[in-house]
């Protein structure tokens, strides 16, 4: 996990992730924040050979997962009282993740 981020939750995500959370039968819940991976597609040409264009979005996504194995609280971040993981290094630029709300569903926005 990379300590470079920090990541807050803003007030109107906490009620929802307590939900969340309390919906799952996890021994060890906590908040998973993901970068979205490459989506590949391949079409043919007039050859029949295959064309591949690949899309690399950056974006993030949240939700809810088992903590790692270990001892309590490896690899997670204490936010306000939830436990949450960012298995991943920080971009260019990605320094803050602020899990918010948008349309009633949960967000992850990046901060400079």
């Amino acid at each position: 996990m990379a300590a470079a981020f920090r990541v807050e939750i803003d007030d109107e995500a906490r009620p929802l992730l307590a939900r969340w959370l309390a919906d799952f039968d996890l021994l060890r819940p906590c908040i998973l924040i993901e970068r979205a991976g490459p989506v590949g597609d391949v079409a043919r040409d007039a050859d029949g050979k295959a064309v591949w264009s690949v899309y690399r979005p950056r974006f993030w996504s949240v939700s809810i997962g088992a903590a790692p194995d270990g001892p309590p609280h490896t690899g997670l971040l204490d936010v306000d009282g939830f436990q949450v993981r960012v298995p991943h290094d920080p971009g260019p630029g990605e320094r803050t993740l602020r899990i918010g709300v948008l349309d009633g569903r949960l967000q992850v926005k990046v901060l400079p």
